[in-house]
């Protein structure tokens, strides 16, 4: 099963709950909570939407063969397990930037200098170490996105090497009389 029949199916559960999205999407200040309303009326699909499509590009087939399953057999164990998903990607976003918060409050709160000379330091650490993480996560986004251009530049110099071939089949099947076909 390729991992893109289960993004509807993953996108439906979702919105039927649009609070395991908050710690996922972007909502402006003031925003009150239409917006997700407000994107589907004009258009904008959350098939595009990239948090979601890498949070199933992430799952292994059988993850995603188990999940479709669920989904077929008991849509609310589905739904649930979709919430419980989300609720551990948030908590684990969370957990990343939680130490850094708190040594930032740890510095901005003690009147000893010593101490924010120590906080400081395990702050710098703490920090690099964040940074260290998403450049890791960046490179193998890049080095997944190069395999991505390099098959689609694969298929587009065979599409142009067979280019008469695809149009006469294109033009024999538009030109085929509807009375005969399959």
């Amino acid at each position: 099963m390729k991992k893109g029949n289960l993004l509807p199916m993953v996108l439906g559960a979702i919105l039927l709950c649009p609070v395991a999205l908050c710690a996922e999407t972007s909502v402006s200040e003031g925003d009150s909570g239409d917006g997700l309303k407000e994107r589907q009326r004009s258009g904008d699909s959350l098939d595009s939407r990239p948090l979601l499509k890498k949070f199933i590009g992430k799952m292994s087939q059988e993850e995603i063969g188990k999940l479709k399953a669920m989904h077929d057999e008991n849509p609310e164990a589905f739904r649930a397990e979709m919430m419980k998903r989300m609720r551990e990607r948030r908590d684990e976003f969370e957990s990343k930037n939680s130490k850094s918060m708190e040594l930032s409050k740890k510095y901005h709160s003690t009147g000893d200098e010593a101490e924010k000379a120590r906080i400081k330091e395990e702050l710098a650490n703490a920090v690099a170490s964040e940074f260290d993480e998403k450049m890791k996560k960046n490179r193998e986004r890049l080095e997944k996105a190069e395999k991505q251009m390099h098959e689609f530049k694969r298929k587009i110099e065979e599409r142009e090497k067979n280019r008469g071939q695809i149009i006469q089949d294109r033009m024999d099947e538009l030109l085929k009389d509807p009375d005969l076909k399959w």
